[in-house]
């Protein structure tokens, strides 16, 4: 939910960073969990790059206007007590997955907050989506193991 018009008065781009920040205020308001992470992708080639060198080659290139909002959200992520997370050679979406099925199998209710159609798959009794709807950061659609079912007519691990 980027603002794309969004500047500060020195005629920085600000869009992405007000509307994370709105959505991530909205979904702790909401949900009012006990923790909170946030996982970033880093430059560094992931091991998937290693294995299969085409491995994303196609997918343009990540907007320098959104790269330089990066560190401004991780600074005020910082400020708010909110865990990030980046580790070298591995994508965002493996550490979301990873850590969300350990607690999910540790029996905790996980919830992620995406828009990623890729995360489908991870969705278990433990594990539900929190997808933005909309354009407004209040509005949230919770993603559950039946409603994958009931969306793609299989459970999630075959998504």
């Amino acid at each position: 939910m980027q603002q794309a018009n969004f500047r500060n008065p020195a005629g920085e781009p600000t869009g992405a960073i007000f509307g994370f920040i709105n959505i991530i205020n909205s979904f702790l308001e909401n949900q009012k969990p006990e923790y909170v992470s946030v996982a970033f992708d880093t430059r560094e080639p992931t091991f998937r790059h290693k294995q299969f060198e085409a491995y994303k080659a196609n997918r343009p290139e990540f907007p320098e206007e959104l790269a330089i909002q990066l560190p401004k959200i991780k600074k005020l992520l910082d400020l708010l007590g909110i865990q990030r997370i980046e580790m070298p050679g591995f994508e965002a979406d493996d550490i979301i997955g990873t850590l969300a099925k350990k607690f999910s199998s540790e029996g905790n209710e996980v919830f992620c907050l995406t828009s990623d159609k890729d995360f489908y798959q991870l969705v278990d009794k433990n594990i539900k989506l929190i997808k933005p709807a909309g354009r407004e950061a209040a509005n949230f659609e919770l993603i559950s193991f039946d409603q994958v079912i009931e969306k793609f007519g299989v459970p999630p691990d075959k998504v």
